[in-house]
């Protein structure tokens, strides 16, 4: 059994759980009772899957769907005036038919609405599960190149102020690295680091293995629509068969690369995003990593913990998660710099 720190509040509208689903819909922030924070969700793996039973404060819940809940301020014409970032929601239902609205990824942010006019809670939901172990940090395994304006760069040969290039050409500084030792013992356990195996994506695509933690995102073809790419955690890729766990008999050095704002870089020659500083993250790298962290960006811990959500991409086929297309994303700043 694995906790997962999450916040949550109970929806107290008019509609039934089923009249939730589908095509996005407006609720009022009266709907909503008031936030329940730094709340405790108990569950035996990091998918929720709909119908099945987890324990979210001590209370058992079933898993109804999930999806996106954005924060809209809408003045008394009905025109849209300020808009905040959607989150990521999971629907619960209890067994006196209570639905809760959870936020595994961070809650929404509506005070920064606040004086603009009545807030509206835009819903977009479907009956799908959700992937708790986005909260993962995201690592590269020893030996993976990196590209960087002259080429490419071994990952423990870059350092703090070094630039790295993204998919589109464009250079980003680098603000952070860290590593750890992965113990071979931790091999095909719950969230097991992932080899995506030479030319698995075409030629070149990647160069040579590469092997990254599970729920690292990589930049992969949609394959319900041609012509289209997205960002899918790669352990969703071992379920397709163009990955498969990795195996070691050494423990191998892991490194998290942290740039200047979220992007997406090649490792190896394929898309792979970099360390986004996200809460789940920020809980799975824990007290002590978090305060390295800000020390490393000269911010506070409390101002680290502000961080938005990342937005998760491509919610199709076996690909587990997702909101929207790459060319429609929006990056979030990691932290807040000079």
């Amino acid at each position: 059994m694995s906790d997962f720190p999450t916040s949550y509040q109970t929806y107290g509208g008019a509609l039934l759980a089923a009249q939730l689903f589908g095509d996005p819909i407006n609720l009022a922030l009266a709907d909503l009772g008031g936030m329940n924070s730094g709340a405790t969700l108990t569950e035996e793996d990091t998918s929720l899957t709909v119908g099945e039973t987890t324990t979210l404060g001590g209370v058992e819940y079933t898993v109804l769907g999930s999806g996106t809940l954005q924060p809209t301020a809408v003045s008394l014409l009905g025109i849209t005036i300020g808009l905040s970032p959607a989150v990521d929601v999971v629907l619960l239902e209890d067994a006196g038919g209570n639905i809760i609205f959870m936020y595994p990824d961070g809650e929404p942010d509506t005070d920064s609405l606040l004086g603009l006019g009545d807030v509206v809670m835009v819903l977009d939901v479907e009956q799908v599960g959700y992937n708790l172990g986005t909260g993962e940090v995201l690592c590269f395994r020893e030996g993976t190149m990196i590209s960087v304006p002259e080429g490419e760069r071994a990952i423990e040969d870059l350092r703090v102020g070094d630039l790295v290039a993204d998919i589109y050409g464009q250079s980003h500084e680098v603000r952070f690295l860290d590593s750890y030792i992965a113990d071979p013992a931790d091999d095909g356990g719950r969230n097991p680091s992932v080899t995506i195996p030479e030319n698995g994506f075409g030629a070149g695509v990647p160069h040579s293995d590469l092997t990254v933690t599970g729920q690292h995102r990589l930049y992969v073809p949609n394959p319900m629509a041609e012509g289209e790419m997205c960002l899918v955690p790669a352990k969703a890729l071992i379920e397709t068969g163009d990955a498969h766990v990795y195996h070691s008999d050494r423990a191998t050095r892991f490194f998290h690369l942290l740039t200047r704002g979220h992007n997406v870089v090649r490792a190896n020659g394929m898309g792979a995003e970099t360390m986004y500083t996200g809460k789940m993250v920020l809980a799975a790298y824990g007290s002590a990593g978090s305060q390295r962290l800000a020390k490393a960006l000269n911010v506070s811990v409390v101002d680290l913990m502000k961080t938005k959500s990342a937005y998760t991409f491509c919610r199709v086929g076996p690909y587990v998660r997702a909101t929207q297309r790459m060319d429609q994303a929006q990056w979030m700043p990691c932290v807040k710099t000079a």
